[in-house]
C-alpha cells in the first residue's frame, strides 16, 4: 500500500509531494486540494502546516526548511507553495524529471521561474519554445547563473537535499527571502539550479502571501507591479506545449473529472 503523499518512480525513487499552506487561509487550501483532484494528485501530495508568526520572512525560511525535513531521507520532494498553479503536464514531468536522473545534476530544479526583461534572452527563449513546441519535447536549463527568484514550485533530490537544507538554515539570519538567498548559494557556487522548460507551473497574480510580516502587509507598489508584470508577460510569450514531452512517451494529460 502506498501511503499517501508518495509515489515511487520507475527508477525505485520514492517522491514526496507536499503543498505548504497556511490555517489562516483554509480556502487557499481548499483551492490547492482542487487543484491536485482535478489532474489525479489527490494521493500524491500532503499538506505541510506554513509556520506562522510576526516575522514571515523568517516563517517563510521554516516553512521550506520544515518541509524539505519532513520528507523520508531517500525520497526525492516536490514542494509547492498553496498559491502555485498548475497544469496537466505536472505528473508527467514531475516524474521524468525523478525518474531520469536529473536530480542527480542539480540541487533544486523549479518548474517556472521569473524572466527578466531582457530582450535577447526572451528572443532566446521564444525561439526555444518555439523548437520545443514543433518537436513536442521539454528540458531542464541550467539556471545557476541566470536565475532570479521565486520558490512556488521546485524539486529537490535525494543527494543535494543536504546541500539545500543547510543553504536555509544558514539563510535564516541573512536578510534575504528565501529565493534571493537560493540566488546568493547559486551565484557562489554553493548550489546548482535548473528549471523545467517550457514551464509547467506558474502562480497566482491576484493571491497576496500569507506570510508577509504584520507589519507590512502589502508591498511596495513599485516593487508589486515589476514582480506581477514580468511574469505576466513571459506567461503570455511562453505557453505550455500543445501535448506532453516526447522524452517520457507520455499520454496527453487530461483532468479527473471531479
Amino acid at each position: 500500500m502506498r501511503m499517501g503523499g508518495q509515489k515511487r518512480c520507475s527508477r525505485g525513487i520514492s517522491r514526496a509531494g507536499l503543498f505548504i499552506q497556511s490555517d489562516r487561509s483554509p480556502e487557499r487550501r481548499a483551492a490547492m486540494e482542487a487543484q491536485l483532484r482535478s489532474y489525479g494528485l489527490a494521493d500524491r501530495y500532503r499538506r505541510f502546516p506554513a509556520s506562522t508568526g510576526s516575522d514571515g520572512q523568517r516563517a517563510c525560511f521554516q516553512s521550506h526548511i520544515g518541509a524539505l525535513g519532513s520528507a523520508a531521507a531517500g525520497d526525492a520532494v516536490h514542494v509547492l507553495e498553496d498559491d502555485a498553479l498548475l497544469s496537466g503536464y505536472v505528473p508527467q514531468v514531475v516524474d521524468f524529471v525523478v525518474s531520469t536522473g536529473v536530480l542527480d545534476r542539480f540541487d533544486v530544479v523549479f518548474t517556472e521561474t521569473l524572466i527578466g526583461p531582457d530582450v535577447l534572452e526572451l528572443r532566446e527563449l521564444k525561439k526555444l519554445f518555439d523548437r520545443h513546441r514543433a518537436d513536442e519535447t521539454f528540458e531542464v536549463r541550467d539556471v545557476t547563473s541566470t536565475y532570479q527568484c521565486g520558490m512556488t514550485s521546485y524539486l529537490v533530490g535525494r543527494n543535494g537535499r543536504a546541500r539545500v537544507l543547510s543553504a536555509l538554515q544558514e539563510g535564516l539570519g541573512s536578510g534575504l527571502p528565501c529565493d534571493l538567498l537560493m540566488r546568493r548559494e547559486a551565484r557562489a557556487g554553493r548550489l546548482k539550479l535548473g528549471c523545467v522548460f517550457p514551464f509547467v507551473t506558474s502562480f497566482h497574480l491576484d493571491l497576496e502571501s500569507t506570510r508577509r510580516d504584520r507589519t507590512t502587509r502589502r508591498a511596495p507598489r513599485s516593487r508589486r507591479s515589476t514582480c506581477c508584470a514580468i511574469p505576466s508577460l513571459s506567461i503570455a510569450i511562453l505557453p505550455l506545449p500543445r501535448r506532453p514531452p516526447s522524452p517520457c512517451s507520455l499520454p496527453r494529460p487530461t483532468r479527473t473529472k471531479s
